[in-house]
Protein backbone atom coordinates (compact mmCIF):
# COMPACT_ATOMS: atom_id res chain seq x y z
CA UNK A 1 0.00 0.00 0.00
CA UNK A 2 1.42 3.43 -0.73
CA UNK A 3 0.45 6.77 0.84
CA UNK A 4 1.43 10.00 -0.32
CA UNK A 5 0.40 12.73 1.73
CA UNK A 6 0.61 16.88 0.71
CA UNK A 7 0.28 18.96 3.60
CA UNK A 8 -0.27 22.78 3.59
CA UNK A 9 1.09 24.08 6.80
CA UNK A 10 0.63 27.86 6.89
CA UNK A 11 1.19 28.81 3.55
CA UNK A 12 -0.63 27.25 0.43
CA UNK A 13 3.16 27.53 -1.55
CA UNK A 14 4.78 25.72 1.46
CA UNK A 15 3.53 21.80 0.20
CA UNK A 16 5.29 19.22 1.74
CA UNK A 17 4.87 15.77 0.07
CA UNK A 18 5.56 12.69 1.49
CA UNK A 19 5.35 8.90 0.25
CA UNK A 20 5.10 6.02 2.62
CA UNK A 21 5.17 2.60 1.67
CA UNK A 22 3.16 0.34 4.53
CA UNK A 23 1.60 -2.97 4.75
CA UNK A 24 -2.18 -3.25 6.86
CA UNK A 25 -0.68 -2.59 9.93
CA UNK A 26 2.48 -0.67 10.08
CA UNK A 27 4.43 2.12 7.24
CA UNK A 28 7.51 0.98 6.68
CA UNK A 29 9.30 3.75 4.94
CA UNK A 30 8.98 7.50 4.45
CA UNK A 31 10.03 9.91 1.97
CA UNK A 32 10.12 12.98 -0.02
CA UNK A 33 8.86 13.90 -3.62
CA UNK A 34 8.73 16.81 -6.00
CA UNK A 35 5.61 16.38 -7.49
CA UNK A 36 1.97 17.50 -7.37
CA UNK A 37 0.54 14.50 -6.84
CA UNK A 38 -1.57 12.97 -3.39
CA UNK A 39 -1.79 9.58 -3.48
CA UNK A 40 -3.73 7.49 0.25
CA UNK A 41 -3.34 3.61 -0.61
CA UNK A 42 -3.93 2.89 -4.38
CA UNK A 43 -5.81 6.01 -4.94
CA UNK A 44 -3.93 8.83 -6.51
CA UNK A 45 -4.98 12.46 -7.85
CA UNK A 46 -2.85 14.64 -10.17
CA UNK A 47 -2.50 18.26 -9.16
CA UNK A 48 -5.04 18.91 -6.69
CA UNK A 49 -6.91 22.17 -6.33
CA UNK A 50 -5.23 25.12 -4.16
CA UNK A 51 -7.54 27.64 -3.09
CA UNK A 52 -6.33 31.18 -2.64
CA UNK A 53 -7.39 31.84 1.06
CA UNK A 54 -4.88 29.95 3.38
CA UNK A 55 -6.89 30.76 6.31
CA UNK A 56 -9.44 28.59 5.32
CA UNK A 57 -7.11 25.17 5.06
CA UNK A 58 -7.46 23.39 8.74
CA UNK A 59 -3.74 23.35 10.47
CA UNK A 60 -2.17 19.64 11.03
CA UNK A 61 -2.42 18.49 14.24
CA UNK A 62 0.65 19.53 16.27
CA UNK A 63 1.97 16.29 17.58
CA UNK A 64 1.61 14.30 14.31
CA UNK A 65 4.79 13.12 13.54
CA UNK A 66 5.38 11.99 10.09
CA UNK A 67 8.68 10.26 10.58
CA UNK A 68 6.12 8.12 13.05
CA UNK A 69 3.38 8.24 10.73
CA UNK A 70 2.66 4.62 10.91
CA UNK A 71 1.73 5.17 14.45
CA UNK A 72 0.24 8.51 14.63
CA UNK A 73 -2.58 7.76 12.22
CA UNK A 74 -4.43 4.04 13.19
CA UNK A 75 -5.03 2.13 10.13
CA UNK A 76 -8.92 2.63 9.77
CA UNK A 77 -8.55 6.16 10.02
CA UNK A 78 -5.77 5.95 6.83
CA UNK A 79 -8.65 3.82 5.14
CA UNK A 80 -11.48 6.34 5.95
CA UNK A 81 -9.42 9.33 4.26
CA UNK A 82 -8.24 6.86 1.26
CA UNK A 83 -12.30 7.18 1.30
CA UNK A 84 -12.32 10.51 1.19
CA UNK A 85 -10.04 11.28 -1.31
CA UNK A 86 -11.60 8.61 -3.54
CA UNK A 87 -14.99 10.36 -3.23
CA UNK A 88 -13.40 13.81 -3.17
CA UNK A 89 -11.38 14.16 -6.00
CA UNK A 90 -11.88 11.43 -8.60
CA UNK A 91 -15.70 10.41 -8.45
CA UNK A 92 -16.27 13.89 -7.56
CA UNK A 93 -19.14 13.21 -5.53
CA UNK A 94 -20.45 14.16 -1.56
CA UNK A 95 -19.73 12.37 1.20
CA UNK A 96 -21.64 11.61 4.65
CA UNK A 97 -19.25 10.21 7.40
CA UNK A 98 -21.71 8.27 10.06
CA UNK A 99 -20.67 7.16 13.68
CA UNK A 100 -22.11 6.77 17.23
CA UNK A 101 -22.90 10.51 19.15
CA UNK A 102 -19.87 9.79 21.31
CA UNK A 103 -17.27 9.66 17.97
CA UNK A 104 -19.04 13.45 16.75
CA UNK A 105 -15.58 14.66 17.42
CA UNK A 106 -13.46 11.87 16.00
CA UNK A 107 -15.07 12.47 12.58
CA UNK A 108 -15.02 16.02 12.54
CA UNK A 109 -11.31 15.59 13.20
CA UNK A 110 -11.01 13.15 10.48
CA UNK A 111 -12.74 15.60 7.80
CA UNK A 112 -9.90 18.81 8.78
CA UNK A 113 -7.02 16.72 9.39
CA UNK A 114 -8.19 15.02 5.81
CA UNK A 115 -8.46 18.98 4.63
CA UNK A 116 -5.27 20.02 5.97
CA UNK A 117 -3.26 17.26 4.27
CA UNK A 118 -4.60 17.93 0.97
CA UNK A 119 -4.38 22.08 1.38
CA UNK A 120 -8.13 21.84 0.33
CA UNK A 121 -10.24 25.13 2.03
CA UNK A 122 -12.79 24.23 4.01
CA UNK A 123 -16.28 26.44 5.01
CA UNK A 124 -18.66 25.05 8.00
CA UNK A 125 -21.64 25.15 9.40
CA UNK A 126 -23.46 23.54 12.49
CA UNK A 127 -26.62 22.35 11.66
CA UNK A 128 -29.63 22.54 14.03
CA UNK A 129 -33.11 22.97 14.51
CA UNK A 130 -32.42 26.76 14.55
CA UNK A 131 -30.72 26.78 10.96
CA UNK A 132 -32.63 29.05 8.63
CA UNK A 133 -32.55 29.30 4.73
CA UNK A 134 -30.39 33.04 6.07
CA UNK A 135 -27.99 30.50 7.44
CA UNK A 136 -26.97 28.89 3.96
CA UNK A 137 -27.69 31.39 1.05
CA UNK A 138 -27.21 35.32 2.06
CA UNK A 139 -27.84 37.62 5.13
CA UNK A 140 -28.94 41.02 4.85
CA UNK A 141 -26.68 43.25 6.46
CA UNK A 142 -26.47 47.41 7.73
CA UNK A 143 -23.30 49.02 6.44
CA UNK A 144 -22.47 52.58 6.86
CA UNK A 145 -23.46 52.98 2.90
CA UNK A 146 -26.92 51.25 3.21
CA UNK A 147 -27.96 47.35 3.13
CA UNK A 148 -25.79 44.37 1.50
CA UNK A 149 -25.95 40.83 1.04
CA UNK A 150 -23.62 38.77 2.53
CA UNK A 151 -22.81 35.21 1.24
CA UNK A 152 -23.16 32.00 3.65
CA UNK A 153 -20.50 29.46 4.02
CA UNK A 154 -22.43 27.36 1.93
CA UNK A 155 -22.65 30.08 -0.90
CA UNK A 156 -19.01 30.83 -0.63
CA UNK A 157 -17.51 27.40 -0.82
CA UNK A 158 -19.26 26.87 -3.66
CA UNK A 159 -18.20 29.79 -5.61
CA UNK A 160 -14.82 29.32 -5.19
CA UNK A 161 -14.54 25.78 -4.92
CA UNK A 162 -14.46 24.76 -1.31
CA UNK A 163 -15.20 21.95 0.87
CA UNK A 164 -18.78 22.40 2.58
CA UNK A 165 -18.76 20.76 6.11
CA UNK A 166 -22.29 20.18 7.26
CA UNK A 167 -22.01 19.31 10.88
CA UNK A 168 -25.31 17.50 12.46
CA UNK A 169 -26.84 16.20 9.10
CA UNK A 170 -29.76 14.55 10.88
CA UNK A 171 -30.49 18.22 12.58
CA UNK A 172 -31.48 19.59 9.22
CA UNK A 173 -35.55 21.11 9.44
CA UNK A 174 -37.77 20.81 6.89
CA UNK A 175 -37.61 24.13 6.04
CA UNK A 176 -34.09 23.98 4.68
CA UNK A 177 -34.08 20.75 3.33
CA UNK A 178 -35.26 21.99 -0.37
CA UNK A 179 -32.24 24.52 -0.35
CA UNK A 180 -30.06 21.85 0.70
CA UNK A 181 -31.32 19.29 -1.67
CA UNK A 182 -31.40 21.61 -5.13
CA UNK A 183 -27.81 22.60 -4.04
CA UNK A 184 -26.47 19.27 -3.84
CA UNK A 185 -28.15 17.72 -6.84
CA UNK A 186 -28.46 20.12 -9.07
CA UNK A 187 -25.88 22.77 -7.76
CA UNK A 188 -28.18 25.46 -8.04
CA UNK A 189 -29.30 27.75 -5.58
CA UNK A 190 -31.24 31.19 -5.88
CA UNK A 191 -30.18 34.04 -3.74
CA UNK A 192 -31.74 36.80 -2.56
CA UNK A 193 -29.77 39.67 -4.06
CA UNK A 194 -31.49 38.44 -6.98
CA UNK A 195 -28.55 36.28 -8.97
CA UNK A 196 -28.59 32.50 -8.74
CA UNK A 197 -25.66 29.84 -8.39
CA UNK A 198 -25.79 27.79 -11.14
CA UNK A 199 -24.05 24.48 -12.30
CA UNK A 200 -21.61 25.18 -15.10
CA UNK A 201 -23.07 22.46 -17.50
CA UNK A 202 -26.63 25.04 -17.65
CA UNK A 203 -24.80 28.26 -17.05
CA UNK A 204 -24.95 28.89 -20.29
CA UNK A 205 -28.58 29.21 -20.50
CA UNK A 206 -28.23 31.28 -17.98
CA UNK A 207 -25.38 34.20 -18.80
CA UNK A 208 -26.33 36.11 -15.59
CA UNK A 209 -26.08 33.45 -13.22
CA UNK A 210 -22.84 32.46 -11.11
CA UNK A 211 -21.15 29.34 -11.77
CA UNK A 212 -20.25 26.60 -9.35
CA UNK A 213 -17.04 25.77 -8.96
CA UNK A 214 -16.25 22.09 -10.23
CA UNK A 215 -14.34 21.49 -7.30
CA UNK A 216 -16.96 22.35 -4.26
CA UNK A 217 -17.83 18.94 -2.93
CA UNK A 218 -20.08 18.54 0.42
CA UNK A 219 -19.01 16.55 3.39
CA UNK A 220 -21.43 15.91 5.76
CA UNK A 221 -21.18 14.76 9.64
CA UNK A 222 -23.99 12.53 10.70
CA UNK A 223 -25.20 10.51 13.66
CA UNK A 224 -27.00 7.33 14.28
CA UNK A 225 -28.85 6.29 16.68
CA UNK A 226 -26.81 4.36 19.50
CA UNK A 227 -29.67 1.42 20.11
CA UNK A 228 -30.45 0.30 16.50
CA UNK A 229 -27.52 1.84 14.21
CA UNK A 230 -30.60 3.99 12.55
CA UNK A 231 -30.21 7.78 11.06
CA UNK A 232 -33.33 10.19 10.66
CA UNK A 233 -32.88 11.52 7.31
CA UNK A 234 -35.35 13.00 4.91
CA UNK A 235 -34.65 10.12 1.80
CA UNK A 236 -34.42 12.63 -1.31
CA UNK A 237 -31.23 14.04 0.82
CA UNK A 238 -30.21 10.97 2.28
CA UNK A 239 -29.67 9.98 -1.52
CA UNK A 240 -27.67 13.01 -2.25
CA UNK A 241 -24.60 11.32 -0.44
CA UNK A 242 -22.35 8.31 -0.42
CA UNK A 243 -22.23 7.15 2.72
CA UNK A 244 -19.19 5.68 5.05
CA UNK A 245 -19.66 4.17 9.13
CA UNK A 246 -16.48 5.34 10.60
CA UNK A 247 -16.06 2.74 13.87
CA UNK A 248 -15.05 3.24 16.96
CA UNK A 249 -10.68 2.48 17.04
CA UNK A 250 -9.46 -1.14 18.12
CA UNK A 251 -7.77 -1.13 22.04
CA UNK A 252 -4.65 -2.21 19.70
CA UNK A 253 -4.60 0.96 17.66
CA UNK A 254 -5.03 3.09 20.18
CA UNK A 255 -2.50 1.73 22.68
CA UNK A 256 0.05 2.24 19.63
CA UNK A 257 -1.05 5.81 18.64
CA UNK A 258 -1.22 6.98 22.41
CA UNK A 259 2.18 5.52 23.02
CA UNK A 260 3.58 7.45 19.32
CA UNK A 261 1.73 11.00 20.61
CA UNK A 262 2.75 11.15 24.17
CA UNK A 263 6.07 12.41 25.64
CA UNK A 264 7.85 8.69 26.80
CA UNK A 265 6.73 9.57 30.47
CA UNK A 266 4.28 7.03 31.14
CA UNK A 267 5.12 3.00 31.34
CA UNK A 268 3.84 0.73 29.62
CA UNK A 269 1.83 -1.27 32.37
CA UNK A 270 0.10 2.68 32.64
CA UNK A 271 -0.87 3.01 29.23
CA UNK A 272 -1.86 -0.55 29.23
CA UNK A 273 -4.69 0.05 32.07
CA UNK A 274 -5.68 3.44 30.43
CA UNK A 275 -6.72 1.57 26.82
CA UNK A 276 -8.11 -1.17 29.02
CA UNK A 277 -10.39 1.16 30.84
CA UNK A 278 -11.22 3.23 27.30
CA UNK A 279 -12.23 -0.09 26.03
CA UNK A 280 -14.99 -0.53 27.96
CA UNK A 281 -16.53 2.70 27.11
CA UNK A 282 -19.97 1.87 25.77
CA UNK A 283 -20.05 3.48 22.43
CA UNK A 284 -16.69 4.75 22.10
CA UNK A 285 -14.15 7.24 22.81
CA UNK A 286 -13.04 9.80 20.65
CA UNK A 287 -9.16 9.13 20.07
CA UNK A 288 -7.97 12.96 20.20
CA UNK A 289 -9.73 12.91 23.93
CA UNK A 290 -7.53 9.67 25.06
CA UNK A 291 -4.34 11.81 23.61
CA UNK A 292 -5.07 14.59 25.47
CA UNK A 293 -5.98 12.23 29.03
CA UNK A 294 -2.65 10.91 27.83
CA UNK A 295 -0.71 13.85 27.75
CA UNK A 296 -2.45 15.38 31.16
CA UNK A 297 -1.70 12.21 33.15
CA UNK A 298 1.89 12.73 31.96
CA UNK A 299 2.08 16.14 32.95
CA UNK A 300 0.57 16.04 37.15
CA UNK A 301 1.33 11.83 37.35
CA UNK A 302 2.72 12.64 40.84
CA UNK A 303 -0.29 13.73 41.88
CA UNK A 304 -3.31 12.51 40.17
CA UNK A 305 -4.24 8.85 38.82
CA UNK A 306 -4.86 7.53 35.64
CA UNK A 307 -8.55 7.30 36.34
CA UNK A 308 -8.52 10.82 37.39
CA UNK A 309 -6.88 11.55 33.89
CA UNK A 310 -9.67 9.72 32.10
CA UNK A 311 -12.47 11.31 34.09
CA UNK A 312 -11.29 15.04 33.80
CA UNK A 313 -11.44 14.62 30.31
CA UNK A 314 -15.25 13.16 30.52
CA UNK A 315 -13.39 9.25 29.85
CA UNK A 316 -15.55 6.96 32.21
CA UNK A 317 -17.51 3.87 32.20
CA UNK A 318 -20.12 5.96 34.31
CA UNK A 319 -19.32 9.17 33.37
CA UNK A 320 -17.80 9.36 37.38
CA UNK A 321 -16.28 12.62 38.32
CA UNK A 322 -12.85 13.03 39.61
CA UNK A 323 -13.44 11.89 43.64
CA UNK A 324 -10.98 12.67 46.45
CA UNK A 325 -9.36 9.43 46.28
CA UNK A 326 -8.16 9.62 42.87
CA UNK A 327 -5.97 12.72 43.96
CA UNK A 328 -2.28 11.44 44.86
CA UNK A 329 -0.73 14.36 46.09
CA UNK A 330 -2.27 17.94 46.53
CA UNK A 331 -1.05 20.20 43.54
CA UNK A 332 1.34 23.25 43.99
CA UNK A 333 -0.96 26.42 44.77
CA UNK A 334 0.99 29.26 44.03
CA UNK A 335 0.62 32.40 46.45
CA UNK A 336 0.31 36.06 45.26
CA UNK A 337 1.67 38.75 48.04
CA UNK A 338 0.27 42.32 46.73
CA UNK A 339 1.40 45.40 48.07
CA UNK A 340 -0.73 47.12 50.70
CA UNK A 341 -2.84 49.69 49.91
CA UNK A 342 -1.99 53.35 50.54
CA UNK A 343 -3.97 55.41 52.76
CA UNK A 344 -4.61 58.35 51.14
CA UNK A 345 -6.80 60.19 53.94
Amino acid sequence: MVILLRSSLRSLQLHRQLIVNCTRRTIRSIGTLSDNSVTIGDITVENPPIGTAPHLTPRLPLRLDFQNIENSIPPCHLSHLRWMLQKDLVLQQDFLLLGLPNLARERRQLILLYASLLGREIEYVSLSKDTSEADLKQRKEVTNNGTIYTNQAPVRAAINGRLLVLDGLEKAERNVLPTLNNLLENRELPLDDGTMLLSPDVRGEHPGGIPVHPDFRVAALGTIAEDDGTIALDPPLRSRFQARLASPVDVGDMFVTASAMSNGLLDTDTLKYLMKTVGGVSGGVSLDLIHNAVRYLEQYQDNITPRAALNAHGIGLGGEMIETDDIVAPFEVKTVTTAPKMNRS
